[in-house]
């Protein structure tokens, strides 16, 4: 049998442990009873101690936002590579599909940030070269374009240094109707 700190166990790895039992019966018998003892299924407990006040802060921001606010869930994907083709692809021509090369040439890394309304599931999003905490100030900006003026916005986000950096402080001082609300440290 495999060791206790194995990943999983195989139907011959169980055959062996039972000893007058071949590896066709062992799969006969877990496929009765619907056991698949090779998938695993993981979790993740948190180990932020506010977790439970993030929760609920959120959850509650969410399921019952206030009146006469938006609600703004906000995320970023970093470190995306821009692959571009090698050469121009040629269209598509009456009886025949269009082409393009198949090999790539590597673009640098860019930013996505992006912002849904929590209500209405409008999103923007926003490419930048680095993510410094200057960039989102601005990208938050942008987005508030179209909301009016003193409108409460409630920036929903993960739990990022870089979101409570000196520069972020001082740009929240000059926006008071902006507050931000943590998800758990490793979540969107």
């Amino acid at each position: 049998m495999s060791p206790p700190h194995a990943g999983h166990r195989t139907p011959k790895a169980l055959a062996e442990a039972m000893g007058d039992l071949g590896v066709s019966t062992v799969r006969d018998i877990l496929r009765r009873h619907g056991l698949r003892p090779h998938q695993v299924k993981t979790f993740r407990v948190s180990r932020d101690r506010r977790f439970e006040l993030k929760v609920r802060d959120v959850v509650g921001l969410c399921a019952c936002p206030p009146d006469h606010a938006v609600v703004l869930s906000v995320d970023e994907k970093t470190r995306i590579r821009a692959p571009g083709r090698t050469r121009k692809p040629l269209p598509m021509k009456p009886g025949a599909a269009g082409t393009r090369t198949h090999d790539y040439r590597r673009n640098a890394a860019t930013c996505l940030m992006a912002a849904a309304g929590i209500a209405t599931g409008r999103a923007a999003g926003r490419m930048v070269a680095r993510h410094r905490c200057g960039e989102f100030p601005a990208f938050l900006d942008h987005v508030a374009e179209g909301i009016g003026p003193g409108v409460k916005v409630h920036v929903v986000q993960g739990d990022v240094s870089s979101r409570k950096s000196a520069e972020i402080r001082e740009w929240l001082k000059h926006h008071p109707d902006r507050t931000f609300h943590f998800t758990r440290a490793p979540a969107s």
